[in-house]
């Protein structure tokens, strides 16, 4: 019985653990890009909606686009950016470089100095589209370079967006968790409650009999010492 109740709490120790890091792992995938916090740590996950970049990235996809160099950036690497449509909604778009375009721009300084600075501009397309993207891409809309993808997770994350998906992969296991814990925490000091008031009846009893012990044992000297007086 003992070895069972181990391997149980092993068990469960292992599915909870499980559980908790997959629940972090959805609230990551879904929300992390719409957190300052966590996209500033390096949490950039993206949910692929469209099949544009098929084959290279199926929709339903889950991807990374992490840090990069302004000036590594060349053709052919996938790049993700945001754009805003003339009615000012935003929307985020992971295509690949088809023309990098370098412009110099001379100013004239108050001082009548000549400055000369570079302006950069990327020409992205769909893998799956016939022709390039309509408006070209400045530094300051790329979000990040495509690093990785997990294929069909983007479907789990974009569930998860949703007020049912919410509250199916994040709220309940979340609530589950809490209620898990709190009972965990409760049976602990029941079990140890119960352990120590054992220990003290045991020694209770233990002490209820060395006294029985010593008083049996007074009764019998007592009885000799009136049997020698006789």
């Amino acid at each position: 019985m003992k070895v069972n109740k181990k391997l149980i709490s092993i068990v469960a120790s292992v599915v909870q653990t499980i559980a908790v890091v997959a629940l972090v792992l959805i609230t990551i995938f879904s929300f992390a890009y719409k957190l300052p916090i966590l996209s500033g740590l390096g949490f950039t996950f993206y949910s692929v909606v469209s099949g544009s970049m098929e084959p290279t990235i199926p929709t339903g996809s889950m991807i990374y686009s992490g840090s990069f160099k302004l000036d590594d950036l060349k053709k052919g690497d996938i790049i993700t950016f945001s754009l805003t449509d003339k009615d000012g909604r935003s929307s985020i778009v992971t295509h690949r470089i088809d023309d990098v375009r370098k412009a110099d721009i001379i100013t004239f300084s108050s001082d009548k100095k000549m400055q000369k600075t570079t302006k950069v501009s990327f020409v992205t397309k769909g893998d799956a589209n016939g022709s390039t993207d309509l408006e070209e891409i400045l530094p300051n809309q790329i979000l990040g370079k495509y690093q990785w993808k997990i294929p069909k997770l983007g479907y789990v994350a974009m569930f998860a967006q949703t007020q049912t998906g919410f509250v199916l992969l994040v709220v309940l296991p979340a609530l589950v968790l809490i209620v898990w814990e709190v009972i965990s925490v409760v049976l602990h000091f029941k079990n140890k409650y119960e352990k120590e008031s054992q220990e003290k009846i045991e020694k209770l009893k233990q002490e209820l009999e060395t006294r029985q012990k010593k008083k049996v044992k007074k009764t019998k000297v007592k009885t000799k010492i009136r049997k020698n007086k006789k």
